[in-house]
């Protein structure tokens, strides 16, 4: 399965439409199928660049990066959210870090309750996006952090499973999967396997959970505090980490040796053949990679120009702009993966690979899908996280085993066929199960 994604220029100041002309093609040549936006709370990323991501056929993670003591109030955040949501936009991040001292003021960080005084300011706006039909996502911790992010997360989930269990309904859980310099596999068991790692403390002949495998640790705490793993998605994966981060003068990696533990994490996230990387759990949504600096872990210059990291992937992986992702064929997997329990997108539209060339769908039906606010895409993997899918397209495009598939663990699907200009004119006339 393909939960291959990218953060695009990590600021606010990169919309253009020649920024989206350079940089989606290139986000589609790696073969992503997810986008990770940086916006701010005073404006935001520009619609034609939203729909553009979204019509090229990457999902849209539009991250606001708030500050506790600045965040704003919901009335004041709501228009911002309408639009995301009405141009198709379907899950919002909110905050960063909040288990930094840098990001509070130090008299707010220096008071006792920091997660219930952050869950304060977290809780109103994650209530607004889940009301306007977006998923909302807890924001990455620190590892290991100023606040031990473990302790964090733990506190925060019980505060929330006891005294606002609705929230969690419709809740993604993030969290960054740095490598750093240890193994790929470092924690890989989680904390069943190794008992001894404590807050502040790891014991010599102990793993912790930084390093890749972070998931398995906060899908214990998820599991423990909420009796289930919430859906999840991972950020600035790679090695050493970190989005802007170098490598440490004194570290023992070289930077070709960096470079391959990344391609080896990215064919992992791909849904391809890798070494020593842990597998991915099945409530992994995405696993989000720097797309572009000076790091040895980049795909592209800040130029557009790949990196020896992204020539390497861009020569060896069978994926190119407008043709086909890495990604397993749809097999029982989609529904051992997908319980019928586990359906953070309400509607998404299937669409055959056609759609990607013909002008009729980019022209016509995809932006007439954006206005009806439905997810829309081309992964099988993706559809079976909703609760009703529309397919678009015949049998010959979608075989009906796909669609029997998808039913079987739960899913309404309904299928609407005919040539491109006939679809578009359905739609067009409110038809379809909308």
């Amino acid at each position: 399965m393909n939960h291959l994604g990218f953060h695009y220029l990590p600021n606010d100041e990169h919309y253009r439409q020649q920024d989206l002309t350079t940089w989606l093609p290139r986000l589609q040549a790696l073969g992503a199928a997810w986008v990770v936006l940086r916006g701010s709370a005073a404006r935001a990323v520009p619609e034609y660049f939203v729909r553009g991501m979204l019509t090229g056929g990457l999902q849209v993670v539009i991250h606001l990066p708030l500050l506790p003591e600045a965040a704003p109030a919901p009335a004041d955040l709501a228009p911002l959210l309408e639009a995301y949501a009405r141009w198709g936009v379907r899950h919002v991040m909110l905050f960063e870090r909040p288990n930094q001292r840098s990001q509070w003021k130090y008299t707010d960080w220096a008071q006792v309750n920091l997660v219930a005084r952050f869950l304060e300011r977290f809780l109103p706006l994650a209530r607004q996006v889940q009301s306007l039909g977006m998923q909302a996502i807890f924001p990455p911790l620190q590892p290991g952090g100023d606040y031990w992010d473990t302790a964090f997360l733990r506190a925060a989930l019980t505060t929330l499973a006891e005294q606002h269990p609705a929230l969690l309904e419709n809740l993604a859980l993030g969290a960054l999967a740095y490598a750093d310099e240890r193994p790929l596999a470092w924690g890989t068991g989680g904390p069943e396997r190794w008992p001894g790692a404590r807050p502040y403390y790891t014991p010599l002949g102990e793993e912790d959970h930084r390093g890749f495998a972070i998931f398995e640790w906060y899908n214990a705490i998820s599991q423990a505090v909420c009796g289930r793993a919430l859906p999840m998605m991972l950020f600035e994966a790679g090695s050493p980490g970190g989005y802007e981060r170098q490598i440490r003068p004194s570290g023992t990696l070289s930077a070709e040796e960096h470079r391959k533990r990344t391609l080896n994490l990215a064919r992992r996230v791909a849904g391809l053949e890798a070494e020593d990387v842990p597998a991915l759990p099945p409530n992994l949504l995405a696993c989000h990679f720097p797309a572009a600096g000076k790091m040895p872990h980049a795909w592209y210059t800040p130029e557009g120009n790949p990196t020896p990291l992204g020539e390497t992937w861009l020569k060896s992986v069978p994926v190119t702009a407008g043709k086909s992702r890495p990604q397993a064929a749809p097999s029982q997997q989609a529904e051992e993966a997908h319980p019928k329990t586990a359906r953070p997108i309400r509607h998404y539209v299937l669409l055959p690979r056609q759609a990607r060339e013909t002008g009729v769908w980019q022209a016509e039906i995809i932006p007439a899908l954006l206005r009806k606010g439905a997810t829309i895409g081309f992964s099988l993997r993706e559809a079976a996280l909703a609760e009703h899918v529309t397919v678009l397209g015949g049998q010959e495009s979608i075989p009906d085993a796909y669609l029997d598939k998808l039913r079987r663990i739960g899913c309404r699907v309904v299928r609407m066929s005919g040539s491109g200009t006939e679809l578009a004119s359905l739609l067009a006339g409110g038809g379809g199960a909308w």
